[in-house]
């Protein structure tokens, strides 16, 4: 099996697809990539890496790792076959008898993969493929040391056919004691990542995290004076609920405050990054833009290109989406556009990847049954419809969501509502694919299945 026939989304295999871990080319290859890249983590000069990845090598890394993520663990499987080829693929890498279990105190990979980008410096910077390489080897080795993944027991039996157990009493008590030790155990690992890395990386997300800035999984509400979201649904549709108060119809690119994206993201008021930066992701977007994926979505550099910084720079990507919401009571949709004007490059370019260059949630290819998303307080909701109408990052794994939780928030479970809805999958281009991210911007509607209080959820009744 090779990459460059089934990476496509719209040509995948299904789930029921022959190519099987133990005989798949492509995770053979990664294998020996992995390999090579876990002899040289205490090397900080990386040009024996940018030599063995050469320019040939170097496309179908990308495009096998690809294959990996769309075939293996992609969205034509259920959550449960999903999690089963996952643990396949980890055992035949433990059968590798040169790749050793990575120990994640030692790990320097994991230190730098959970770097804070946004202080990057170009001269100590990795080259791009040691980066790949670095969200690889996190995502296939660290996935269950961090959290990220639990063991199949574990795991919520959402798609299970013709299982409505979770619709009753019983279902949800059930539910509700798998999230408290999914909540357990991946803050445990949590901690025991933060714990072991420099400044500068997994303590600064931590700090972020103590001190409310939330990540891209959780909605921020109330955190500044006068915030109002709580409040949007009395002025929103009694049928449904939406986060953000713009619409599609309301961003006009011509009234952009900047003349192109690099300087807006440059010269903006709330948090600019440097131009060394910039044209590091840049270059970065330019590679993405080789792989056989890539080609086959047609989808351009510059739209890359705001998926890469939304998921690369998180203080951007929450300055971006305030710029969507209503921060005072009295604040006119007019004035939250006005806002908006800082990033119009950013918002008219990331709605295009995302509705134009995504894929259809309602496909009957499409199997994954729950997505969540965390908010960071509790909360009321007037209606089971859910729109997006902010720059929203969803997960399909509940680990993910727990692991961002707020102890005083709420995890909302959703489910597919409108076949019109597009979302784009960020594993390929994020430095954190084990987060299994899923973009939505102007969405229609989704349905609010289940709400889990993490306060509750931590409480130990035993």
């Amino acid at each position: 099996t090779t990459a460059t026939t089934e990476v496509n989304e719209e040509a995948q295999p299904s789930s029921k697809t022959s190519c099987s871990p133990e005989h798949c080319e492509c995770i053979q290859r990664l294998t020996k990539n992995l390999h090579f890249h876990q002899q040289l983590q205490g090397v900080s000069n990386y040009k024996a890496v940018m030599e063995y990845l050469n320019d040939n090598r170097n496309v179908q890394l990308h495009d096998d790792w690809n294959h990996v993520l769309f075939v293996h663990l992609g969205d034509k499987l259920t959550m449960s076959e999903s999690q089963q080829q996952f643990e396949l693929i980890y055992a035949q890498l433990m059968r590798f008898k040169t790749l050793k279990a990575c120990e994640l105190e030692k790990c320097v990979a994991f230190k730098r993969n959970r770097r804070n980008r946004e202080k990057d410096h170009l001269a100590d910077l990795p080259s791009f493929d040691v980066d790949v390489l670095d969200a690889i080897h996190c995502h296939l080795l660290h996935s269950f040391d961090t959290g990220r993944r639990s063991k199949q027991d574990d795991e919520f039996d959402d798609d299970v056919k013709g299982n409505d157990s979770d619709d009753d009493y019983c279902g949800n008590l059930r539910k509700d004691r798998v999230l408290q030790r999914i909540l357990s155990r991946t803050r445990m690992a949590w901690q025991r990542g933060a714990s072991i890395c420099a400044a500068d990386s997994v303590q600064d997300v931590v700090q972020q995290q103590q001190q409310q800035q939330p990540s891209k999984f959780v909605s921020a509400i109330n955190m500044d004076d006068g915030n109002i979201d709580q409040k949007q649904a009395e002025v929103t549709t009694k049928r449904e609920y939406s986060f953000g108060c713009l619409s599609r119809y309301d961003i006009d690119l011509k009234k952009a405050k900047y003349k192109n994206l690099k300087e807006e993201v440059l010269k903006n008021n709330t948090c600019p990054i440097e131009s060394s930066l910039f044209d590091k992701q840049l270059e970065n977007a330019n590679k993405f833009h080789q792989t056989e994926l890539a080609k086959r979505k047609h989808i351009t550099v510059g739209h890359l290109m705001t998926v890469i910084l939304y998921c690369a720079f998180g203080t951007l990507a929450y300055e971006f989406s305030k710029t969507f919401r209503k921060i005072r009571l009295d604040e006119t949709v007019d004035e939250v556009k006005q806002r908006n004007r800082e990033f119009r490059h950013l918002t008219c370019l990331l709605t295009e990847a995302v509705n134009d260059y995504g894929d259809a949630i309602g496909s009957k290819a499409n199997k994954v049954g729950r997505y969540y998303h965390g908010i960071s307080t509790e909360m009321v909701f007037p209606s089971f419809k859910v729109i997006f109408n902010c720059p929203t990052s969803l997960t399909t794994a509940m680990n993910v969501a727990a692991n961002f939780a707020t102890e005083n928030g709420i995890v909302l479970e959703l489910q597919k509502d409108s076949p019109d809805l597009r979302y784009f999958n960020c594993t390929w281009l994020s430095c954190f694919s084990n987060e299994d991210e899923r973009l939505v911007l102007f969405s229609p509607s989704m349905k609010l299945h289940n709400i889990r209080c993490t306060r509750m959820a931590l409480t130990d009744y035993s």
